[in-house]
């Protein structure tokens, strides 16, 4: 659970206090042109690592060796959107949040931080893939079925298609908020990226890289 820490670090900006540099991509004097940073821990615990851990305990949940424990998404639209929009940023943002917590249901978000201090304004919410299912129960006292909780990062995301549903799902969420007819679209799909990126690219930086 070690990437836990290394993702409290940097959603809650705690370099400097555990001694290491701003990376350079942080630019402290961005925030509060467009919002203001901020970092909720919303499970309890000393820190986000012991939150989640707590969390799947008192769900008597036993995670194995190759479960995947928490999903994080980095959440946030183009910067030259809130140019044009009409749109507070900070307001954005915390509408965009409640995608995740439907999904997740908030009881299963551990974490949510606002940065403003990077080149465009985003949210990453640190969120756990629990569900409950139904399972069957079988002794020597009889039989029947009963429901659990456990992690199912599967039943969130589940390959590329799951994926591209999940893209597509969120340009409709954020549309709704288009206040600048034309600003908001879809963006390419992998297949597409693929070919334009091809194209684009030049080829004589193999045989460079041979030579």
């Amino acid at each position: 659970m070690s990437e836990f820490s290394v993702a409290e670090e940097h959603n809650a900006r705690l370099y400097e206090e555990h001694g290491k540099d701003i990376p350079n991509n942080i630019v402290p004097e961005r925030n509060g042109q467009l919002g203001f940073n901020s970092y909720e821990q919303l499970l309890e615990g000393q820190n986000l690592k012991s939150a989640i851990e707590k969390r799947l305990q008192d769900l008597k949940i036993k995670p194995r060796k190759n479960s995947v424990i928490a999903h994080e998404y980095v959440l946030g639209v183009s910067k030259d959107w809130y140019e044009k929009a009409n749109y507070d940023p900070q307001g954005m943002l915390s509408n965009v949040v409640k995608f995740i917590t439907d999904k997740y249901g908030l009881e299963n978000v551990a974490s949510v931080a606002f940065h403003f201090d990077e080149t465009n304004p985003h949210v990453h919410v640190i969120t756990l893939p629990i569900v409950e299912k139904q399972r069957k129960w079988k002794n020597r006292n009889g039989q029947g079925t009963k429901f659990v909780k456990s992690l199912s990062a599967s039943d969130f995301i589940n390959g590329r298609d799951t994926l591209r549903k999940l893209q597509d799902d969120y340009f409709e969420f954020v549309s709704k908020y288009n206040r600048h007819e034309g600003v908001i679209y879809r963006g390419m799909l992998v297949e597409k990226q693929l070919k334009d990126y091809s194209r684009k690219t030049n080829h004589l930086l193999g045989e460079l890289r041979e030579l």
